[in-house]
């Protein structure tokens, strides 16, 4: 019982870590994002489209962003990864919905 109760405690986890970038970085193109367990830490993926919006002037942003994670999620260690989207992101639904949502605004 403890094992499904591990697994549906870290998925709604995720979902909540989800949904709480989406409102942070919107406008920088948030495509997705993995979480890895690691024994020193979490590391977490973002995809984005633009990876600047996100680091912040001598990434000031991300330490926030990984402080708010820890504080908020009980996260332990979490090292936030930035990936560009570059080409992959006219192949993102993710992507191409918010630009499109940003067009028809």
């Amino acid at each position: 019982m403890t094992g499904e109760r591990n697994f549906i405690r870290e998925n709604t986890n995720r979902v909540l870590i989800k949904e709480f970038l989406l409102k942070k970085i919107e406008g920088a193109g948030f495509g997705g994002m993995s979480i890895q367990r690691t024994p020193m830490g979490t590391r977490i993926n973002i995809l984005v489209e633009r990876p600047g919006m996100v680091i912040g002037r001598g990434g000031s942003k991300i330490k926030e962003l990984t402080e708010a994670i820890k504080e908020r999620f009980n996260v332990d260690n979490p090292q936030i990864e930035i990936e560009e989207a570059g080409s992959k992101a006219s192949l993102n639904a993710q992507i191409m919905a918010e630009k499109l949502s940003e067009a028809l605004e």
